[in-house]
């Protein structure tokens, strides 16, 4: 958990050399569809603004990396999940299911 105006003044202070994030608090609204949308309702939340604030400024901090919940994305991690869904289905198959989940 990061308090985001802490990391921001920790890195515009040169207190920490950068940061790389994959996932920020108030994400949802860091697309431009999301800020259009903001826009356009005239939203006078204060909170959700401030986040949206945070985010932008993040996103322009030179030494800052913003990955957007793709840091997983890799050949080793995709290989895995691959391997798994075939172990999944095959174990299906079977009749010896793994990860079910039961209501």
């Amino acid at each position: 958990m990061i308090d985001t105006r802490a990391l921001i003044d920790a890195l515009t202070t040169g207190r920490i050399a950068g940061a790389a994030l994959d996932v920020v608090e108030g994400e949802e609204i860091a697309s431009l569809d999301a800020e259009l949308d903001l826009l356009r309702a005239k939203t006078t939340d204060r909170l959700v603004l401030e986040r949206n604030l945070e985010i932008a400024t993040l996103q322009k901090l030179p030494n800052v990396i913003l990955t957007n919940h793709n840091a997983f994305n890799t050949v080793e991690a995709v290989g895995r999940i691959n391997r798994t869904a075939v172990e999944n289905i095959a174990a299906y198959l079977r009749g010896q299911p793994v990860n079910e989940v039961k209501a």
